[in-house]
């Protein structure tokens, strides 16, 4: 265990070197942004304002890129490349590897969003008033009580299981991408185009299997759910199956991985 932290540490602390000063320039961007489109309200030409915006966009844009190249490389250079030789020679299991890669990106993955979120909401201040907003909540939350007299036990826990599911989806995306990494590296010459051959694979393979499941256990889709969410007790249902399907691909991609590395590694 004691193994383990010393390798998250050291992780986190590798990434968060590229993706906070990114996550920062993403926030300065979005207040810039807010205060030149409030500045030029008026303006017709807003030659400023779609200057910002286009700067806005191209840091969300290189936040996406990094967090998906930081995923990809840590894992690649860190276990499968020439640092592999050393790293496989520290005092940890398979499984504290590929639990640390797994959970930094998942936590770098959550954190990516919510500075996203936190950046459009810094743009919305500057377009409405935060008293605005507080009764625009108001009102929507009038609404959902009219409808339901437990409306707030069964928000909160909707919420917290969607937190909930968007951690696990985000530990499944990560440790998928691993899972192809480690069965591309089985082919020396063609490592790149083995890993993604093994991804879209993946993923046919999970479309087909969800398919068969929802050919069998008919259940409602999330769009069926979004239209009639009043319906809480299928919304529960649907939220547990998702949850048990990204538990059992983590368990699934968790065992290729640690076959391929423990019995099959070839390193670069």
């Amino acid at each position: 265990m004691l193994g383990f932290g010393r390798l998250f540490k050291y992780e986190f602390k590798a990434v968060g070197r590229v993706m906070l000063p990114l996550y920062g320039a993403m926030i300065v961007s979005s207040i810039i942004f807010g205060l030149t489109n409030l500045i030029n309200s008026g303006n017709e030409s807003g030659v400023l304002t779609f200057t910002s915006a286009i700067l806005y966009g191209l840091t969300v844009m290189a936040v996406v890129a990094f967090t998906a190249v930081m995923l990809i490389q840590r894992f690649y250079k860190n276990l499968l490349g020439n640092e592999g030789y050393l790293n496989f020679t520290l005092p940890v299991s398979i499984n504290a590897h590929i639990g640390n890669k797994t959970l930094s990106a998942g936590i770098w993955m959550i954190l990516g969003a919510v500075a996203g979120m936190l950046s459009v909401f810094i743009i919305l201040l500057f377009m409405v008033t935060p008293g605005e907003i507080a009764r625009e909540l108001g009102y929507i939350w009038s609404d959902i009580k009219l409808a339901d007299s437990a409306a707030a036990a069964k928000l909160v826990l909707l919420i917290v299981e969607c937190i909930v599911l968007a951690v696990v989806w985000c530990g499944e995306v990560a440790i998928k991408i691993y899972a192809a990494i480690s069965l591309g590296q089985q082919w020396a010459s063609h490592r790149v185009l083995g890993a993604v051959g093994a991804y879209i694979g993946f993923s046919i393979a999970e479309s087909i299997v969800g398919g068969i499941l929802q050919a069998v256990v008919p259940i409602d889709t999330p769009m069926d759910l979004m239209e009639g969410i009043s319906d809480y007790a299928a919304t529960q249902m649907m939220l547990l199956i998702i949850l048990v399907s990204e538990l059992i691909l983590i368990g699934i991609y968790w065992v290729i991985n640690n076959r391929l590395l423990e019995k099959h590694l070839n390193l670069q």
